[in-house]
């Protein structure tokens, strides 16, 4: 067996230990998945006693603690990784926009991709489901009788409705990385733009993920049907949206500008 010094704090272990992350139980132990700080994905095996004790002198003596990546005694607990990373990839289901006049590709629904890419920065799996909005499946309906989209499901849980209340629940449920802003950045301001690149300093926000699909409709929609393009003398603004349209998670989750307008087109 080898050892590898591994960069984190106590604190850090002992703040995720809770049922959200909890993988596995027996009679004698706990096994929990740790996303730390630095990106790594660790598992706790928690041990109990026969004596009550403190979060911290559990962890000092009897926790273990596995890095899948840098292999050691890792055979249950990697096992119980592997469960983690499949039943995510099976219990979130999405119902997004399908593309006007194209059930089979996904939409032009700013709303339902500023989700996807929040599920896609925080580097989530998911499995989409396109709804037709001119011929919506009766599934669909039955549990969504407003027919609101976007709409998601987390396992067993109901079927939720609203972005704004869906990005709030994946940042929730995923923690990392962190995207929900302070309020005072919940708005476009050209003013704050310079402290960039984004609009709350360096890292992307769930505020940037918003705006990126807006600021795309607004330029495919208005040079189509207005012949508008925005004033090049707003440098900052340009500079920031060549920005997110370069980023991985947009570039998967963009509609076609064929899509953008012909939704525009059908819903003026």
């Amino acid at each position: 067996m080898s050892f590898h010094k591994l960069s984190f704090s106590e604190y850090e272990i002992l703040g995720a230990l809770d049922e959200d992350n909890m993988i596995g139980n027996g009679s004698s132990e706990e096994v929990y998945i740790v996303v730390l700080s630095n990106g790594d994905v660790v598992a706790v095996k928690k041990l109990w006693s026969s004596s009550k004790k403190g979060d911290d002198e559990d962890l000092e003596n009897g926790s273990q603690i596995f890095n899948p990546r840098v292999g050691g005694s890792a055979s249950a607990p990697s096992a119980s990784l592997s469960l983690q990373h499949n039943r995510a990839k099976q219990t979130i289901e999405i119902c997004v926009k399908a593309a006007t006049g194209a059930p089979d590709v996904l939409g032009e629904c700013p709303f339902c991709q500023w989700v996807l890419l929040t599920l896609e920065e925080k580097k989530v799996s998911y499995k989409t489901r396109l709804i037709n909005m001119k011929n919506k499946p009766e599934w669909f309906v039955e549990v969504n009788p407003d027919g609101i989209l976007p709409l998601i499901k987390f396992g067993d849980e109901n079927w939720v409705s609203n972005s704004d209340v869906i990005v709030e629940m994946i940042d929730e449920k995923y923690p990392k990385p962190a995207l929900l802003a302070p309020n005072q950045f919940a708005s476009l301001g050209l003013k704050i733009l310079p402290k960039g690149p984004y609009v709350n300093g360096r890292k992307i926000t769930a505020v940037d993920l918003s705006l990126a699909p807006k600021l795309y409709h607004l330029g495919v929609a208005l040079g189509h049907f207005k012949k508008w393009a925005l004033p090049q003398t707003l440098t900052h603004v340009h500079k920031y949206t060549k920005l997110l349209f370069k980023c991985k998670s947009f570039k998967k989750t963009k509609p076609f500008e064929d899509h953008v307008i012909a939704g525009w087109e059908a819903n003026p």
